[in-house]
């Protein structure tokens, strides 16, 4: 299997945050973010983010596009949705929606991850 990156744009959500290094028995806490164009409601853990592999905290970015598939515009803003089939043919791809989320950190845009198991 081939695992493709794409940033899709443009990004209709760009929300800043505080995250928190976890502690084993705190309660999570999440950030409540919404895409007002199409509504989209996002929960993202603020204490469960990694940087390099190392609990992260402080200022960060959570950013997300959507993409309505029923409106050419929006479908305008993805890219060509083909794959291949076992014996080499390519074939479209269909999807009922695409929707592209990252969380960096705010003082150097540097991606970050979630640990495993965050909810």
């Amino acid at each position: 299997i081939l695992e493709e990156h794409l940033r899709l744009l443009p990004v209709s959500v760009r929300a800043p945050f505080e995250a928190e290094a976890a502690a084993a028995t705190a309660a999570a806490s999440f950030g409540r973010f919404e895409d007002p164009a199409s509504g989209a409601r996002f929960l993202v853990p603020t204490c469960d983010l990694l940087k390099s592999g190392l609990a992260f905290s402080g200022p960060a970015i959570f950013e997300a596009a959507v993409v309505d598939v029923s409106s050419w515009i929006s479908l305008s803003t993805a890219p060509l949705l083909v794959g291949r089939t076992i014996g080499g043919m390519r074939q479209p791809l269909q999807t009922v929606g695409i929707i592209y989320t990252r969380v960096v950190d705010a003082s150097d845009g540097k991606q970050l991850q979630f640990r495993v198991g965050s909810r």
